[in-house]
């Protein structure tokens, strides 16, 4: 049996997707704004039903912005090794 795979390095990531789980409403971000899904009392909720995903305890504690940290640090010229997430079609077989 044979898979196929979607591919891509971490280095060619320049939008995430941020999906609630309540209203099923979609939110592109550009990764150099993931850090900022955030509104002024350090809540990240949904735009669209205003469901809180996650609620900060303390300033800095921001699950996206720590997301978009681990990213641009292995996005930078001072790591010397690709990052490459591989994403199996288990549906794919072989003929």
């Amino acid at each position: 049996m044979s898979r196929k795979l979607l591919a891509f390095l971490l280095t060619e990531l320049k939008t995430v997707r941020v999906i609630c789980k309540e209203c099923k409403t979609t939110t592109e971000v550009d990764i150099e704004r993931l850090a900022d899904v955030t509104d002024s009392t350090d809540t990240v909720h949904c735009h669209s039903c205003k469901k809180r995903f996650y609620q900060i305890s303390k300033p800095g504690d921001n699950p996206f912005g720590k997301l978009a940290d681990a990213i641009h640090a292995l996005q930078s010229d001072a790591i010397k090794a690709d990052v490459e997430f591989i994403i199996p079609d288990d549906s794919a077989t072989a003929n």
